[in-house]
This record gives structure tokens, C-alpha cells and sequence, in this order.
């Protein structure tokens, strides 16, 4: 896994909306953050069966669920591929208007962090959204849209940021438009990952090598 350094751009060189919005997605991370440690302490504390956690354990940095049959969870290598996953898959279901797909890697509530921060409480929101943003596509040259390069950084056991720079192509292969976004990743009760969160970037720092 990468230990990478999140470019946040400067509050000097936001709009007001979009200062609200970082700020709010920095509490969104932080609560659920501080619910993760807390859980993970939880599991920490608890004995396994015939012997208690040693101190420095690694059960210092998992989370538990499940009441009193348990699973114990680490962020690890397969857990990074499968935020991946959830990114390349998001945009395929959304290349394809598959919005039964969708469900698959997005969940709500979803935040929208931008100027104009929005609180999509259910999925049927988020569909109604998406549904304003890809139908349009339906009448120009458009072919696909695709994560270009994404970078996953682990924030608790159950939560990540993925760093996402992605590119929108029409069917002759030249780039439309592109964008660049920090997208908030969750770990599910079922043990998958899905995307429930999202906050714009500043596309300068995204495109050309890196």
C-alpha cells in the first residue's frame, strides 16, 4: 500500500461553497474516524478465546463487528484492489447506464462536496443525480468515462480515499472532458467496498505525468 501526501488545495484559492464543502468532507472523515478508533479500541480490549489481546497487538489497528461472533478487520493490499475495483467498476456501471450496477460500488447516504454541497440520503437520490449528469451524454460523441489514474490511501481498518484523476472519451478516442476528485470509500457490513462520498479537486495538479 502507498503512503502518499494529499495535495489539498489552498483555502486562499477557494470559493466560499467550496471551503464549506472541504470542511465539512474534513468532518465527515473525522467522525467517522473517531467511530472507527473507537470500535477498533473495542476489539482490542476484547480477549480472543482462552487468551487476552497482547499490548501492540495488531488487533490495535482492526475494527470488529457482528456482536459477539465477531470478524476482525485489517486494511490491507486486497482491501486497497478492492476500493480500486469500486472505482473502475462505478464508472463502467456509469458508462453503461447499468444503475443496477451501481449498487454494487455506490451506497448512501453519499456526500457531495463541492460549491454547492449536497446530502444525497438515499440511493434513490443518488440515482437521480447521476441519472441529470449521464443522460445528457446520450446525444454528443460520447464513448466512455474511465478512472485514469487512482491512488488509495487508508485512513482507518473501514475507510479509505481514493484518489481518482478520470477522463471522459468519445468514440473516436479523443478526451471530452476530464475531472479529478478525492472519493470517499467505506467498508460494508458484508465486508465490500463502496464509494459514498466525493470531493472535488483542482485538475492543474492531475494532469500531464506524474
Amino acid at each position: 500500500m502507498k503512503n502518499t501526501f494529499i495535495p489539498m488545495p489552498a483555502f486562499g484559492q477557494l470559493s466560499l461553497g467550496r471551503c464549506f464543502g472541504a470542511l465539512a468532507f474534513s468532518v465527515v472523515l473525522g467522525c467517522t474516524a473517531l467511530t472507527r478508533i473507537g470500535i477498533a479500541a473495542e476489539a482490542q480490549a476484547a480477549p480472543a478465546p482462552g487468551h487476552a489481546a497482547p499490548a501492540g497487538s495488531p488487533q490495535a489497528a482492526q475494527s470488529r463487528r457482528g456482536g459477539a461472533s465477531a470478524q476482525l478487520y485489517q486494511f490491507s493490499a486486497q482491501d486497497e484492489q478492492a476500493v480500486e475495483v469500486a472505482v473502475h467498476g462505478y464508472f463502467r456501471a456509469f458508462t453503461d447506464k447499468d444503475w443496477a450496477q451501481l449498487d454494487q460500488y455506490l451506497t448512501a447516504p453519499f456526500v457531495e462536496m463541492g460549491p454547492r454541497p449536497r446530502y444525497l440520503a438515499t440511493f434513490a437520490d443518488v440515482l437521480s443525480t447521476w441519472h441529470r449528469i449521464r443522460d445528457p451524454l446520450d446525444g454528443t460523441d460520447y464513448a466512455a468515462s474511465k478512472a485514469v489514474r487512482v491512488t488509495v490511501t487508508a485512513l482507518t481498518p473501514d475507510s479509505a480515499l481514493a484518489d481518482v484523476y478520470w477522463q471522459r472519451v468519445t468514440k473516436g478516442g479523443s478526451v471530452m472532458g476530464d475531472g479529478a476528485e478525492y472519493y470517499f470509500a467505506s467498508r460494508q457490513q458484508d465486508g465490500s467496498w463502496r464509494l459514498n462520498g466525493h470531493l472535488d479537486q483542482q485538475l492543474a495538479l492531475y494532469r500531464g505525468p506524474r
